[in-house]
């Protein structure tokens, strides 16, 4: 089933009312925490920084094994009025030993209310706190592995070294940890000999995330050096990460990227330090509402890895990708409903299923790749029997105009794109920029100073009818649109004809870089659905989920807690 989350619009009376006594003070708002982890199984205090945090009473963690104790809260030195007045919170946790490690969260909670959800880590080795003297390779901070550092990169262009042992033979796992935790920075990791001669790096290993991961097996045994850096040269207290360096497994790779619910399945893994593991048992089993991943911990001769591999637990039978199914002749036919576990090997490869349709059937075609931390940016298309495209719908331009501002793709603003004195846009009229991305009016320009918006979702622009949200330049030009049938020839030479065919980059919200489209069969018989990285890239961490099956209704009420904040009454 394909789920549609509404963020219940109701929980801003929880979010914003204040009492009938009179004004209520602002809400608190938690800015930074240092350090942003610890170590399960210990005690450490940490200090929470921001507003309106004076008599702080209570901190609210998301994992039952972490307890918390209030130690002072006081006003932080340099803010002058009319400045809102920055407090500073010292806090003790005590950390379970059978804490979950990942990334969790707290809020705070005061007489004004509770404070944003801020992330925090818990990770399973000895922990240090970077003095911020170590911005040169001469001056590298000794690791004892493995350890996780804590750190800041607080000035522009600077660099973090920690020099370390290691011996012959000795397969090594740096990450870093940064963008989870609410950090701005851009990591690049380095490996340095003693000489300071680059070895290895690693620039945005992840394919969601600006954070690094850097294995490396030393053929001589040795003192060595790993530096931390922002790609872009940037710092400033917003620069924050956790680097977690030793001799421990970490999974890489996981194929296939699912399993049926209820089922008992294999996977195959790859990574550092994995002891020879190189397949694992995948249990579907249990009570999971749908549309869950499964998060598999995964245990190897050489230990549990540090990160559990994020699955998919699906609804329907899995069959895996037969090569070669790179043209029409070979396209591999399928059942439906279906999952298909396939990847995309090298640029050149395209992946062709066969399908069979009735007429006026509504088929779901959905990837999941990039959401289970696959690099594929998927594009689907669906074709006829012969291999061509199946067109979707016309658009007959009926008005001409132009976006005065840029736009990126999440933006639900389209700036002034009509005259509030002689009006041709109107809520509900969709909108074609620069001939790629269809949008659907939400309010139109009225007023000297309105802006025309266009529909969305979770803070993000809809795009319609299998095209995807996109950059704009400042003076785009757009058209208003009718949305006709696929056979509709043009009816005025002044205005252009944009044809729609089925295909999809983007899902939407909620899909980030996976596709998903909606297919009505204009005919009984066989249709192909072909699926390439948009790129035109490929290689073992480019798996995919692909399900086809017939579209029902269905939604699911949710309420996205990280945005949320409450008072009492």
């Amino acid at each position: 089933m394909t789920y549609i989350g509404f963020w219940i619009g109701c929980c801003a009376g929880l979010m914003g009312l204040a009492p009938s006594g009179g004004p209520y003070p602002s809400l608190p708002v938690v800015y930074q925490t240092r350090p942003a982890g610890a170590q399960r199984g210990t005690a450490t205090v940490i200090t929470v920084e921001g507003i309106n945090l004076q008599q702080t009473s209570q901190l609210l963690f998301s994992e039952p094994d972490v307890s918390a104790r209030i130690l002072e809260v006081r006003d932080s030195p340099g803010t002058k009025p009319p400045a809102t007045p920055h407090q500073s919170v010292r806090i003790e946790l005590k950390v379970g030993a059978a804490a979950e490690i990942g990334i969790h969260g707290f809020r705070l909670v005061t007489p004004f209310g509770t404070s944003n959800w801020v992330p925090f880590a818990l990770g399973p080795f000895s922990e240090m706190t970077s003095d911020h003297g170590n911005d040169s390779l001469g001056k590298a901070a000794p690791l004892r592995l493995p350890v996780t550092v804590n750190g800041v990169l607080l000035q522009p262009g600077a660099a973090d070294y920690y020099a370390f042992e290691v011996g012959a033979g000795d397969e090594m796992v740096f990450e870093l940890e940064a963008s989870e935790l609410g950090s701005k920075l851009d990591s690049v990791l380095g490996l340095l000999d003693p000489r300071g001669e680059s070895m290895a790096g690693n620039d945005n290993f992840f394919a969601s995330r600006t954070d690094s991961l850097l294995g490396y097996k030393f053929a001589k045994g040795g003192k060595y050096v790993v530096s931390v850096s922002d790609a872009a040269g940037r710092g400033g207290e917003d620069y924050h990460y956790r680097l977690t360096a030793g001799r421990f497994p970490y999974v890489t790779e996981v194929f296939p990227l699912g399993i049926t619910r209820g089922t008992v399945g294999r996977a195959r893994i790859r990574g550092y330090n994995l002891g020879g593991t190189e397949e694992v048992e995948v249990d579907g089993r249990g009570s999971r509402r749908e549309g869950e991943f499964l998060a598999l911990k995964i245990r190897t001769a050489g230990g549990e890895a540090l990160r559990p591999a994020r699955l998919e637990l699906g609804n329907y039978p899995a069959v895996r990708e037969r090569e070669p199914n790179n043209t029409v002749e070979q396209a591999q036919p399928l059942e439906l409903p279906v999952t298909v576990d396939g990847s995309v090997g090298d640029e050149s490869d395209r992946d062709l299923y066969r399908f069979r349709a009735r007429p006026g059937e509504l088929i779901a075609l959905e990837v999941t790749a990039r959401r289970l931390g696959s690099l594929l940016d998927s594009f689907i298309e669906v074709l006829d029997a012969s291999g061509k495209p199946v067109p979707q719908a016309v658009l007959q331009a009926a008005t001409e105009n132009l976006v005065q501002d840029p736009l990126d793709s999440r933006t639900l603003d389209l700036s002034r794109l009509d005259s509030f004195t002689k009006p041709e846009f109107f809520p509900g009229d969709f909108v074609l920029l620069e001939g790629t991305e269809l949008v659907r009016l939400q309010e139109a320009l009225r007023q000297t100073d309105d802006l025309s918006v266009a529909q969305g979702y979770l803070g993000q622009r809809l795009a319609w009818l299998g095209t995807t949200a996109q950059h704009h330049p400042a003076l785009a030009r757009i058209h208003k649109v009718r949305v006709l049938p696929p056979d509709t020839r043009a009816v005025s030479v002044e205005l252009p004809l944009f044809r729609l065919d089925y295909q999809n980059d983007d899902g939407g919200p909620t899909y980030g870089k996976d596709s998903y489209l909606l297919f009505t069969a204009p005919r009984a018989g066989d249709y192909l659905v072909r699926l390439r990285d948009l790129q035109n890239r490929g290689g073992n961490r480019f798996s995919y989920r692909l399900t086809l099956r017939r579209a029902a209704p269905a939604f699911e009420l949710f309420l996205d807690d990280a945005f949320s904040q409450y008072r009492d009454g």
